[in-house]
């Protein structure tokens, strides 16, 4: 159940990140409340995850979430460009070294109890 709170913190993150982007800084009403809603649900959920979780643990997968959620739906959305230099960063974990494990993906493979790879 933990990691499906924490799950919905990190798309709630993305939400209110998206929300950045149509408040135009804060100008327009209705997407600057849904921003702050998103953000305050985002860290409600955060702080309910904590109850069950380490700090560093539950951070770096919320913001993990966040990042590529954000930079998938930038991409997406936006159209935001698809170039080399962002796909490397948001495959970066994929081509490592499996000898020397990512601490990220094994916080994640933990706590969304997902097989590694």
């Amino acid at each position: 159940m933990v990691s499906v709170v924490l799950f919905l913190a990190g798309l709630f993150e993305v939400g209110w990140a998206v929300g950045l982007k149509y408040s135009e800084g804060f100008t327009r009403l209705w997407p600057s409340l849904a921003t702050l809603v998103s953000l305050a649900v985002s860290m409600g959920l955060l702080g309910l995850s904590l109850r069950a979780l380490p700090l560093g643990t539950a951070y770096a997968v919320w913001t993990g979430i966040g990042a590529v959620g954000t930079a998938l739906v930038g991409i997406v959305l936006f159209r935001e460009p698809v170039t080399m230099a962002r796909i490397a960063c948001l495959t970066a974990d994929r081509h490592r070294d499996r000898r020397t494990e990512n601490p990220c993906t094994l916080t994640a493979s933990l706590v969304l109890r997902l097989p590694r790879v």
